[in-house]
């Protein structure tokens, strides 16, 4: 009688042992499982959180031939394109910056001078000092995916001050700008489009990394 009590007892602890170990192992299988699942952030929200490859880089103009374009159609830039000479003639452009903060705010500087235009209120086309609200000194934000880039705030613009989603006038609606793009390396190339007739005519932009 007494054995049977002792092998009792022997069996009920060594199960309630066997248990507890299940149970931790179990445990620890749950918290491995959870630290491998990954962690999805909406870029579109937080590019510093997901590490955009665009976050605390500044870009400016290539300085060559076909900086910059206008054309009816993607990849048809036959209305206008910049020239090698252009690199000197607006130089004053080609040396403004534009710049994608880590704490996901945006500034585009200017330096002394940029390139005016006739809808600024200058004639002829030339260099001189940015016209408000387009001299960056106001707030501004920019978010990104894998081909979007959206820039935000009042005067705030990536490559040429005039243009936006639906007109050439600067004046885009809630401050809003959308550019698609492709980001190869040091090479950042961004085109806009729909801006005239809502067609397919588009202005392209290659900027390199500062």
């Amino acid at each position: 009688m007494l054995n049977s009590i002792i092998n009792f007892k022997y069996l009920n602890m060594n199960f309630i042992k066997k248990g507890i170990f299940f149970l931790f192992a179990a445990t620890v299988l749950v918290a491995c499982s959870d630290d491998d699942d990954p962690v999805v952030v909406d870029p579109g929200t937080d590019p510093v959180a997901n590490n955009h490859p665009l976050a605390g880089t500044s870009w400016s103009f290539n300085p060559a031939a076909g900086a910059m374009g206008v054309g009816p159609a993607l990849g048809d830039y036959s209305w206008w394109t910049s020239s090698a000479d252009d690199v000197a003639v607006r130089d004053c452009l080609f040396d403004d910056t534009y710049n994608f903060n880590e704490d996901g705010t945006y500034t585009q500087v200017m330096q002394d001078s940029t390139w005016l235009e006739g809808w600024q209120g200058v004639t002829p086309e030339s260099c001189g000092a940015a016209v408000a609200p387009h001299n960056g000194s106001n707030d501004a934000t920019w978010s990104a995916d894998t081909s979007v880039i959206t820039i935000v705030g009042d005067g705030a613009f990536l490559g040429l001050a005039k243009v936006h989603n639906t007109g050439e006038n600067g004046n885009p609606a809630d401050d809003t700008i959308a550019y698609n793009y492709v980001l190869d390396g040091d090479t950042l190339s961004v085109t806009i489009s729909g801006f005239q007739s809502g067609g397919g005519e588009t202005w392209s932009y290659v900027f390199t990394k500062n």
